[in-house]
C-alpha cells in the first residue's frame, strides 16, 4: 500500500498536493512536479541543484499550470462524494448509496456551476463517477478541503497546507482513511476504498474525529 512520504523540509506541501493532483502517478514524476511549481512560485531562489536538470526537460510552466487545474477539479469531485457520504454516516443514515450521493453532487454542480476559478463544474453523471475512481485513492485528502468549508478548521484550504493546520488536516486525513477503507456502501460489499491502493497517513499523525452536528 503507498504512504504518503514526508521529508521534512518547506516542499512537504507540495509533495502531498502532487499525491492529490498525481496519484496515479510515479514518484519520479511527482518530484519533478514540486520541482517545477517550487521554481515557479519562488523563482531562482528557491531552485535547488537538481531543479535545473529538472527545467532543462520540462513543459513551459503554462502548461504545468493547467494539468494542475485540470487534476483539481476531478479530485475535487472525489472529495465531494467522499465528504458527504462521510457526514451522512456520522449522522447515522441507513442505507447510503454512492449512485445518490453522486446524484445529490450532480444537483449541486447544476446549482454551482462553475469553480471559484470559473471553470464549469461537470455535472454528467459519468464525469463523476470516472472522478470517483480516478482518484479513489486520495480521496480522503480532497475530502478535508471540502469539510473544511463547514468545520473551519482554518479560514482557507491553502492554510491547510501550513503548520500548525497541516496536522489538523492529515489527522482528519487519517480518520477518513479509516472510514473510507471499512464503509460499504448499499447492496454492495465492496469498500469505498481499496486498502491497499489508498494513501496511508504517517503514523506520526494521529486520527482526529472531528465534530459533526445533526
Amino acid at each position: 500500500m503507498p504512504i504518503i512520504q514526508l521529508r521534512g523540509d518547506d516542499r512537504d506541501p507540495l509533495r502531498i498536493e502532487a499525491i492529490m493532483n498525481y496519484p496515479n502517478e510515479d514518484e519520479d514524476f511527482r518530484e519533478r512536479w514540486v520541482s517545477l511549481v517550487s521554481v515557479q512560485a519562488g523563482g531562482a531562489a528557491s531552485t535547488r541543484e537538481n531543479d535545473i536538470a529538472v527545467l532543462l526537460e520540462s513543459e513551459p510552466f503554462t502548461t504545468v499550470e493547467g494539468n494542475i487545474q485540470k487534476e483539481v477539479r476531478g479530485g475535487y469531485l472525489a472529495g465531494w462524494i467522499m465528504s458527504a457520504l462521510y457526514i451522512k454516516y456520522r449522522r447515522g443514515h441507513k442505507g447510503l448509496s454512492i449512485t445518490k450521493v453522486i446524484t445529490e453532487g450532480r444537483d449541486w454542480a447544476k446549482r454551482e456551476r462553475v469553480f471559484s476559478d470559473g471553470s464549469p463544474i461537470p455535472y454528467g453523471e459519468r464525469a463523476w463517477f470516472e472522478a470517483k475512481q480516478r482518484f479513489e485513492s486520495v480521496a480522503h485528502l480532497w475530502a478535508v478541503l471540502i469539510l473544511n468549508r463547514e468545520l473551519k478548521i482554518c479560514e482557507s484550504n491553502r492554510q491547510l497546507f501550513t503548520e500548525p493546520y497541516l496536522t489538523q488536516f492529515l489527522g482528519v486525513a487519517a480518520e477518513l482513511l479509516k472510514f473510507g477503507t471499512t464503509f460499504s456502501a448499499l447492496n454492495t460489499s465492496k469498500r469505498f476504498q481499496n486498502l491497499d491502493e489508498a494513501y496511508q497517513i504517517p503514523q506520526k499523525f494521529p486520527q482526529i474525529i472531528i465534530p459533526i452536528a445533526n
